[in-house]
C-alpha cells in the first residue's frame, strides 16, 4: 500500500498563501525579513513532525534551501539507471557516430535479474557487450547462452588489456578503488550508474558522467523526477529529446567536452600509429 503524499512549497506573498495554503503544505515568509531561509527551515520541521511516516515532496525552492543548509542530498539515480541506454546512444549521437557500431564495456560483480535484463538491452543495441568482472562465474551461463544465439559478448577480467581501447564504459557495481586496479583508457567515457561515487581515477583524463538532471520549464515548482512512476512518460520523452543536463564530478558536462575528448581521442590513435 502507497502511502499518501505530502507536498511541501514556500510562498512569499501572503494572498497567494491565503488562496492555495489548503492544496499544499505552504509555508509563508516574508522574504524581505533578515534569515527567512532559517525561518523556513523551522516551520518544515514543525509540519514535517505533523506528517508523520507520509512520503514528502519538496518543491525546488525548499530542496535549494536545504542543500544550501546540507540538509537535503539530491543525488538520486533511479531515472539515470533506468535510461541509461537511451543516454548512452545520446552521448554517442551527439560526438557524431552510430551506437550500433560502437563497443560498450560493463564493470560489473553483481549477476541479478535486474543486470542481466541490462545486458540483455545492450546485446541488441550495440556491436558488442565486454563485461568485465572479477567474479566470471557469475556471467559464464548468460556468455554461453548469448553465444549460442550468435551474439557478440565476452567476459574477461584483465586488469591490464580489458579497457585499454574502451571508449564507453558502464559502471555498474565497481568502487573507486576497483577501478583503479585497471589500466582503463586516459580518454574514455564512464557512465557510473553505481552508488558508489567516482571522483578520481589516476592517469584518467576522460569523463565522468555520476548523474543526469532533467531540465525543468519555468513553471514547474516541483521535479519531474521526485514522481518518476506518475511521470515517467513526459521524462522519457524528454530523455529521447535530450532535456537534461550530464552531471560530472565537478558539475554539469557540456557537449564541448564530449567532442574536445574525441579529438583528443583521434590524436592519441595517430600518434599511435607514427
Amino acid at each position: 500500500m502507497i502511502n499518501h503524499i505530502e507536498y511541501f512549497d514556500v510562498c512569499y506573498d501572503k494572498a497567494e498563501y491565503k488562496k492555495n495554503k489548503k492544496m499544499l503544505n505552504l509555508i509563508y515568509v516574508n522574504k524581505e525579513k533578515r534569515n527567512y531561509k532559517i525561518k523556513i527551515i523551522k516551520k518544515l520541521k514543525r509540519k514535517l513532525k505533523k506528517v508523520g511516516d507520509k512520503n514528502v515532496i519538496f518543491s525546488k525552492e525548499i530542496k535549494n534551501i536545504l542543500s544550501e543548509n546540507n540538509m537535503f542530498n539530491r543525488e538520486s539515480k533511479l531515472i539515470y539507471k533506468e535510461n541509461i541506454i537511451q543516454i548512452i546512444n545520446n552521448v554517442i549521437l551527439q560526438k557524431g557516430n552510430n551506437p550500433n557500431e560502437e563497443n560498450i564495456y560493463v564493470l560489473i560483480k553483481s549477476n541479478n535479474m535486474t543486470n542481466n535484463q541490462k545486458i540483455l538491452s545492450m546485446i541488441s543495441t550495440y556491436k558488442t557487450v565486454n563485461i568485465i568482472t572479477p567474479i566470471i562465474k557469475n556471467f559464464i551461463k548468460l556468455e554461453q547462452r548469448l553465444e549460442e544465439e550468435s551474439e557478440l559478448i565476452s567476459v574477461s577480467n584483465n586488469k591490464r588489456k580489458s579497457l585499454i581501447k574502451a571508449e564507453y564504459i558502464i559502471n555498474v557495481d565497481f568502487t573507486e578503488n576497483d577501478l583503479a586496479q585497471y589500466n582503463i583508457n586516459r580518454q574514455s567515457i564512464i557512465f557510473n550508474i553505481s552508488d558508489n561515487k567516482i571522483e578520481h581515477i589516476h592517469g584518467f583524463d576522460g569523463i565522468i558522467i555520476n548523474n543526469i538532471e532533467l531540465n525543468s520549464l519555468k513553471n514547474e515548482r516541483f521535479d519531474l523526477q521526485d514522481e518518476y512512476e506518475k511521470n515517467k512518460e513526459l521524462i522519457i520523452n524528454r530523455i529521447e529529446k535530450s532535456m537534461y543536463k550530464l552531471v560530472g564530478k565537478n558539475g554539469y558536462i557540456a557537449r564541448s567536452e564530449l567532442l574536445s575528448l574525441q579529438t583528443n581521442l583521434r590524436l592519441d590513435k595517430i600518434a599511435k600509429k607514427v
